[in-house]
């Protein structure tokens, strides 16, 4: 397993966020975010990806898109985007991509074995990074900041769920 190297990498510390970030709920975020999203780098280029390798990952684990394109509308990048991320995963073999047989035009991909064992390296690490960046939270916070987030980005018109 892939561990972070804490003397490497410092965590986001609130005594060293500027004051105008600290009271700014959108920039705060926005730290936290980029601080979650770019803590020891390194550690996850270790794995052979970066950070929108192990959002395209998780997101064919889970969500199993059918196409190319709807990997491309799931993770939010431009299609041009998303076909030079599955190229790096398909080169190291974490993602295969074939023809659809009903429409040649289209590309199917898919998550490999290979892909799934640096996914769930990656989780790994990703959750000893929350724990590292959230320390002043404990699991549970941590849960409740997981669910509060989600139901803060469900439309106003639609019911909040919980995964189970």
């Amino acid at each position: 397993m892939t561990t972070v190297d804490e003397d490497r990498c410092a965590p986001i510390s609130l005594e060293t966020t500027p004051s105008a970030v600290r009271n700014r709920l959108a920039l705060l975020l926005y730290k936290t975010g980029q601080g979650l999203l770019g803590y020891c780098e390194d550690d996850l280029e270790k794995l052979g990806l970066d950070g929108r390798d192990y959002t395209a990952l998780a997101i064919l684990d889970e969500d199993l898109p059918r196409s190319q394109l709807e990997l491309a509308q799931l993770t939010g990048k431009a299609p041009a985007i998303v076909v030079a991320i599955v190229d790096a995963l398909e080169a190291q073999g974490f993602a295969a991509r074939e023809r659809d047989p009903a429409d040649r035009r289209r590309s199917l991909v898919r998550i490999t074995d290979k892909g799934r064992t640096a996914l769930a390296e990656a989780d790994a690490l990703a959750a000893e990074t929350e724990r590292a960046i959230l320390g002043g939270l404990d699991a549970d916070e941590r849960a409740q900041l997981l669910s509060l987030l989600q139901r803060a980005l469900t439309p106003a018109d639609t019911p909040a769920t919980t995964p189970a």
